[in-house]
């Protein structure tokens, strides 16, 4: 294991056997920046009782990966990666007017969110021929977001609104992949295999959530227009040793 903290950023990661033949291993790592961190106590030291202001930047992602070795010719992995960045600031404040005590709060940020994960199962089927199979998922989201809400009480009333409003757009693929690697001879080498895609793309969904008295809306767009498609292929790869100075790949 190794870990590390520079003046912006920590990182570690940890790695060995989960079995005493050591046939089953794990690898795994992360990394953080703290920025948010060290401006936190000047935020602190900034607060009064009439403002209050926090802000979140950052990111972080970490992997994490488990093998095993069923044999001499057979291997299964599986592996997990996730990454997000934040950026968001948040703040209240409080005053009177009047003789009402207003309260105002705000909250805005963008976030991106990356996930993958693999599956895969590897096998030396003969001394020629290399097989490779996996089923992975990935998703990619942004989203930003903004929530106003204020209130006023006085002896006599009390008011309040809000207006909270979100936008996320993003995509998901799930892959099943089987390729192969075949060396019939010395001077050809083949790739080949066949894989299929499903793309689900949500290109943008706005979300509403409005009270400000006289008006009041809470509603979703854009669900419809997600939409979701099947990509696939075949693919065959020969590359061939002509003679000593030449080679092709078709």
């Amino acid at each position: 294991g190794t870990a590390s903290i520079g003046a912006l950023l920590g990182r570690f990661s940890l790695n060995g056997p989960l079995s005493s033949d050591g046939r089953t291993t794990f690898a795994f790592s992360g990394r953080r920046s703290y920025i948010d961190l060290l401006i936190r106590p000047i935020e602190n030291a900034s607060q009064r009782d009439s403002f209050q202001n926090q802000t979140d930047f950052y990111f972080y992602d970490f992997n994490a990966k488990v093998s095993h070795q069923l044999d001499d010719r057979n291997r299964l992995y599986f592996s997990y990666y996730q990454s997000k960045d934040v950026l968001g600031l948040s703040s209240k404040f409080t005053d009177t007017f009047r003789g009402a005590l207003r309260e105002t709060e705000l909250s805005t940020g963008l976030n991106w969110v990356s996930n993958t994960a693999v599956a895969r199962y590897t096998r030396l089927q003969n001394n020629n021929i290399f097989a490779n199979y996996a089923v992975s998922y990935t998703r990619y989201q942004i989203k930003s977001f903004a929530d106003i809400s204020f209130k006023s009480v006085s002896a006599t009333t009390q008011s309040d609104w809000h207006y909270k409003t979100s936008f996320v757009s993003g995509l998901q693929d799930i892959n099943i992949l089987a390729e192969y690697d075949y060396k019939p001879s010395q001077n050809h080498h083949l790739r080949y295999g066949v894989n299929s895609t499903i793309h689900m793309f949500k290109p943008g969904q706005l979300t509403l959530d409005v009270d400000l008295g006289a008006q009041q809306e809470d509603t979703t767009r854009g669900e419809d227009q997600d939409q979701t498609t099947v990509e696939s292929a075949i693919f065959i790869e020969d590359v061939i040793q002509i003679n000593k100075g030449t080679k092709a790949n078709v």
